[in-house]
């Protein structure tokens, strides 16, 4: 397993079904991190949790995005309240992290660090706009997937106590993805097939 998660080509992308191991262990890792929902602050232990998509679903699809498996990828999800991810609703993420009903005391680091957002990442986020052309979305979200994965799979390495700066793999490549079957199915879950979270964690 240690070899396998230090390798070059490992991918999370493709986990995209919250019945899945990769899926889950992401979510304890925002437990484990502190994350905090963005509009109360508070520890999402405490919260009614919602499974958020951070480039919302649908506003994906208005541009010409529509494949389970892109859309519900790991590495476009975070778990917030069920209130926050209301006012999220289906904004562009570049309206939405200006909103100071969901973000009041703005989006630093410490906020959103947990959440695998990191300066670089919230950039593209800025940048996502509903004036986007299709295509220009499909790039700036492909951006966004790579970036998000790498902070994940760094941290997955950090934990499991395997080196990773000699190991981990560009983001320009494009290596053959090793992951497990059901992570790859067309048919993963969307939104309204997953259930409320309300972890005990």
């Amino acid at each position: 397993a240690r070899d396998w998660i230090g390798a070059p080509g490992y991918r999370i992308r493709g986990s995209a079904s919250y019945a899945s191991a990769v899926y889950s262990g992401v979510f304890c890792l925002l437990a484990l991190r502190g994350a905090r929902d963005w509009r109360r602050h508070e520890a999402i232990q405490l919260q009614e949790l919602q499974d958020h998509h951070v480039f919302p679903q649908a506003y994906l699809k208005r541009h010409g995005l529509s494949k389970n498996a892109d859309l519900n990828t790991i590495a476009n999800r975070t778990l917030i309240s069920n209130e926050t991810n209301a006012k999220i609703s289906d904004k562009a993420p570049a309206n939405y992290i200006h909103d100071p009903e969901i973000f009041p005391s703005g989006t630093g680091d410490s906020l959103l660090g947990p959440h695998f957002i990191d300066p670089t990442i919230l950039t593209l986020m800025n940048e996502a706009a509903e004036t986007l052309t299709d295509e220009e979305a499909a790039e700036l979200y492909d951006r966004f997937v790579r970036a998000r994965e790498q902070a994940v799979i760094a941290e997955i390495r950090r934990v499991c106590g395997i080196e990773d700066a000699a190991r981990s793999s560009s983001l320009e490549e494009e290596p053959v993805d090793e992951l497990a079957p059901d992570l790859l199915d067309e048919e993963a879950s969307t939104e309204d097939d997953l259930p409320d979270f309300a972890l005990n964690l």
